[in-house]
């Protein structure tokens, strides 16, 4: 029985129970350490979490249970154990040099700004959840014209541009309200919820 699939990471990982397959793509070791090298070296106080499939490693100790809603907070691991990872995601908080991490390796992976500017996300170059989900569409038959989807920020709106139908949560940001094809209520105001209750309806 086909239980559903699974979209992670932006689309570096995709589970699809259809025909039983877990795409997976990945940061090389050899790029994964320079762009942690490079990081540390302009900012050594950012906080960077890097995500190895389902696992979640950061360099210290780190209390995200209230800010980002996490289940358990990355595991410490030393510098040099972190460079020996292809990493699914690097992820960055609070650092302010953007502009130069694009401009350095753009060419190597997709780099990504979202949670307001906050939170930079560093992923396999290529990877996007449009991608991701244009991939699944053609394992099931489905049209991209035929899909509802869901979002809130910068990574979403790749997918705006390309599913059918938009909707963007109340709490999203400008540029996916702009082009939205419906904006619903907040996440913490079960707008997806409200909106999937009214298409159940027809």
């Amino acid at each position: 029985m086909d239980i559903g699939s699974f979209v992670y990471y932006n689309g570096a990982q995709v589970i699809c129970q259809k025909s039983n397959t877990d795409f997976y793509d990945s940061i090389p070791v050899s790029i994964t350490s320079e762009i942690i090298d490079y990081c540390l070296h302009g900012d050594p106080q950012t906080e960077l979490t890097m995500e190895v499939k389902d696992e979640w490693f950061s360099l210290r100790e780190l209390d995200y249970s209230s800010t980002m809603n996490a289940r358990a907070n990355p595991i410490v691991k030393s510098l040099e154990e972190l460079k020996r990872h292809e990493a699914t995601k690097i992820l960055l908080s609070g650092f302010n040099q953007i502009q130069a991490l694009i401009s350095k390796f753009d060419q190597q992976v997709n780099i990504l700004a979202t949670d307001n500017n906050q939170l930079i996300q560093i992923m396999p170059l290529g990877v996007s959840k449009e991608r991701a989900i244009t991939r699944l569409c053609n394992i099931y038959g489905v049209g991209l014209d035929s899909v509802i989807i869901f979002g809130d920020d910068h990574n979403d709106l790749g997918l705006f541009q390309t599913i059918g139908y938009s909707v963007a949560m109340g709490n999203a940001i400008q540029e996916l309200k702009e082009i939205a094809d419906e904006i619903t209520e907040d996440n913490d105001q079960d707008g997806v919820a409200i909106i999937l209750e009214r298409l159940c309806r027809y």
